[in-house]
């Protein structure tokens, strides 16, 4: 019994641990295969030809349709530390701005040069990648293959909060379970006084083992389902002959 018990706070622990130490983990995942080169068919065709300036470029997402918005301005703000001061643990934030440009497939007209252009699912918004375009007077088609980016939810909040008591309980269990287990029975009480029956320890050990053991395995199941992840997208992209 006590040989089980210890076994069973090594397997808790050991999922307390690895999930705790998730804590601002994210995974990250290779980006999905690179889009094939087919022709893209639009369903509005630009009835103009491009501004002075400007180049032509025929906009996809890989299998969805997709809003595609172009990065303007990226600029760095330092989150302050603790009481509203600067210091060595002070995290710096990127924000980026963006100006909406159409929902895919589309054409859309862009200055000539570099550009960011942001991709976000119509239907899921945890599926988004950007996708570099150096824009010519010639133009170009551009295939978008979206990654994702999942940031941490209430879930896998919830499950580390669970597996902290979890633990805390299966090391109490187990402490209990040991005691009671190894104990001998105490013999007759005599007239001076009674004996304790450390044997009292076993059941409460067993309650507080599996109350902590359903804990951590619940607790574990909503930290791996709900992990944070990061994907970088995929992009094809050619000239128009």
């Amino acid at each position: 019994m006590v040989l089980t018990s210890c076994r069973s706070f090594r397997v808790l622990a050991s999922f307390v641990a690895l999930s705790v130490g998730s804590v601002g983990c994210v995974h990250n995942l290779p980006p999905p295969p690179i889009p094939e080169r087919t022709a893209v068919a639009l369903d509005v065709v630009p009835a103009t030809p491009p501004a002075a300036g400007d180049g032509r470029v025929v906009v996809d997402a890989v299998g969805e349709h997709a809003k595609v918005s172009e990065v303007t301005e990226i600029t760095t703000r330092t989150i302050p530390g603790y009481g509203g001061k600067s210091s060595w643990f002070a995290a710096p934030q990127l924000e980026r701005k963006t100006r909406p440009l159409c929902i895919t497939p589309c054409a859309i007209d862009l200055p000539t040069g570099w550009h960011s252009l942001v991709f976000e699912s119509a239907s899921d918004p945890t599926r988004t990648s950007t996708a570099d375009v150096t824009v010519s007077k010639q133009p170009i088609e551009l295939r978008h293959a979206l990654g994702r980016d999942k940031p941490m939810n209430g879930g896998y909040v919830g499950g580390l909060a669970m597996l902290i008591p979890a633990g805390g309980l299966v090391l109490m269990g187990t402490v209990a379970t040991a005691i009671g287990a190894s104990a001998k029975d105490p013999g007759p009480t005599t007239t001076s006084g009674s004996k304790g029956d450390a044997r009292v320890f076993l059941p409460i050990g067993l309650v507080l083992l599996g109350v902590g053991a359903a804990l951590g395995i619940g607790g574990a199941l909503l930290v791996a389902n709900n992990a944070p992840e990061r994907q970088p997208g995929s992009t094809a992209q050619w000239a128009i002959p």
